[in-house]
């Protein structure tokens, strides 16, 4: 079973039932998809049988250093409020588990998100609903795919929220990928520079303002 799930890799947990045996295998997002595979069709009962019979390291393994970074990596944040047929905002933390999102709750930072077969994350930490992308590599044609599967996340939402209840929009975030963790400096070179700019482009009449915020291997711009 799917143990710890994050945007760059899945954690799985293989057990044996007849022993207190157990091993944790990982893949990474674009290896998921034939390790499950593999998996159905018996072709790794041998090895994960090996693997769970192996004696167990009394410490864990230093990460390997120096791998090499994958790009620029973009992606968006749409947050929305479930409006009520009265024009009333009901919380998202009261109704999202319910629902019925098609999705893996096996995210290791936040237990209220849905990993969901669109390919993007729904979730909430306050009364609006979000629906965040995967993060795309910086390419040709990455911003009509980044929109397409934000516009696929609220599509599925919207298809389950009760009869008469809709979504307003509320504010979004653009994520990028940032090489140095936690780098205020950089954020304040982007605020200074580009706010204005940013502003224009996202800004509605009653926005509080802009925010720039670093976060664990990226910046948010919101």
């Amino acid at each position: 079973m799917a143990e710890v799930i994050t945007w760059d890799l899945c954690v799985f947990r293989v057990e044996d039932r007849r022993t207190p045996a157990t091993v944790f295998v990982v893949r990474r997002g674009p290896e998921v998809d034939a390790f499950l595979a593999e998996l159905d069709a018996g072709a790794l009962d041998a090895a994960l049988a090996r693997a769970l019979r192996r004696r167990r390291p009394r410490r864990l393994r230093n990460r390997p250093r120096g791998a090499a970074r994958r790009g620029v990596s973009v992606g968006i944040e749409h947050e929305y409020r479930i409006v009520d047929p009265t024009g009333g905002q009901v919380d998202a933390r009261t109704v999202l588990h319910d629902l019925g999102l098609d999705g893996v709750r096996a995210d290791p930072s936040d237990p209220n998100a849905y990993r969901c077969p669109w390919g993007g994350v729904v979730t909430c930490d306050g009364p609006e609903v979000e629906v965040a992308t995967a993060p795309f590599r910086a390419e040709p044609g990455v911003v009509d795919r980044v929109v397409a599967q934000a516009a696929d996340g609220r599509a599925v939402l919207e298809a389950l929220l009760p009869a008469g209840h809709v979504l307003e929009g509320f504010s979004t975030h653009v994520s990028v990928s940032m090489p140095r963790h936690g780098d205020d400096r950089l954020a304040r070179r982007y605020a200074s520079t580009f706010a204005p700019a940013l502003m224009l482009l996202l800004d509605g009449p009653a926005s509080p303002g802009l925010l720039v915020r670093p976060r664990p291997g990226r910046l948010e711009l919101c």
